[in-house]
């Protein structure tokens, strides 16, 4: 697991191959441009007491990660980010939308 500076642009984070980055918290920025581009942001309030040569299994559903023979709790990712992040990011759910839904009537 590599640490990553906030300060890096989500776009170059995702072309360096990653999927999932996991965080104390999130720049309210870095945590959508995330999402816009597919990378799934996941806030665990315990993260920095992962360490590099840690394994770490995600277990996003059941609410938490294990870390070594640690389990850490993690917060939920809503449905409809989550729908973002696995169509590979928001130009490409938007591209498989057929209806948009209406916030008003």
């Amino acid at each position: 697991m590599r640490f990553l500076t906030r300060t890096r642009p989500p776009i170059a984070i995702r072309g360096a191959g990653v999927q999932v980055v996991v965080a104390v918290s999130f720049a309210r920025i870095f945590y959508r441009n995330c999402i816009s581009t597919g990378i799934l942001p996941v806030i665990c309030p315990k993260a920095d007491s992962i360490t590099e040569d840690e394994k770490i299994t995600l277990h996003l559903d059941e609410g938490y990660l294990t870390a070594g023979e640690r389990t850490l709790a993690v917060e939920p990712v809503p449905v409809f980010m989550r729908k973002i992040i696995d169509a590979g990011g928001l130009v490409e759910y938007a591209k498989i939308l057929t209806e948009i839904e209406t916030c008003t009537k």
